[in-house]
């Protein structure tokens, strides 16, 4: 843990500029830093392989808040730029700085109907990704596309049948109240049939 001195030390570096122990708090928190990021493949490891029960005992929604933190504020000092796909070519991707300004004279836009004046306008300054960028930007897009299982709804495809599913929904979802959300009838177009 770092003492309190090593925080105030660290938040406000002004007030210790060439002190020594600025210097060596530096160093120590730096070194301490680098032994946390070597072991967080030992980490990830463990919490893949605990039994749950025992995580359950450990993790609280605040590690959650802290690591969400922690990934965003490595990706600002790295000095990721936003990604997006190109325009009309969703499988490439490019670097991204967008603006609009409102500061514009003597501009119009001709159209059949006549000629207006300009009154914002939003322009892209877009350059090839970096390699890193790249890897970044597919990191990131399969960790969102992971952590939308947890705030939309998912649909598992199962081999169960639907009066098992309604008649022991404990058994699958503890807790849980089943709900038919849909009912698709197996029929041709045109064909009438009730659903019982």
């Amino acid at each position: 843990m770092l003492t309190e001195k090593q925080k105030d030390r660290l938040v406000n570096r002004e007030k210790y500029v060439g002190d020594r122990a600025l210097h060596q708090t530096d160093i120590k928190v730096r070194r301490r830093l680098v032994a946390f990021l070597k072991e967080l493949q030992d980490i990830r490891f463990i919490v893949d392989h605990l039994p749950d029960r025992q995580l359950t005992r450990i993790l609280e929604p605040v590690h959650l808040d802290d690591l969400y933190s922690f990934s965003e504020t490595i990706a600002l000092k790295l000095g990721i730029v936003p990604i997006q796909t190109v325009p009309f070519k969703p499988e490439a991707i490019e670097a991204v700085h967008r603006v609009t300004t409102s500061r514009i004279e003597g501009l119009t836009l001709t159209t059949g109907e006549g000629s207006e004046d300009i009154s914002s306008a939003t322009i892209s300054f877009v350059r090839e990704p970096t390699e890193v960028e790249a890897m970044i930007y597919q990191l990131t897009q399969h960790h969102i596309t992971s952590m939308k299982r947890l705030s939309m709804p998912y649909i598992e495809s199962v081999d169960t049948p639907l009066g098992d599913l309604l008649a022991r929904p404990e058994e699958r979802y503890p807790g849980f109240t089943p709900r038919i959300d849909s009912l698709s009838p197996n029929t041709k177009r045109g064909e009438k049939e009730g659903v019982h």
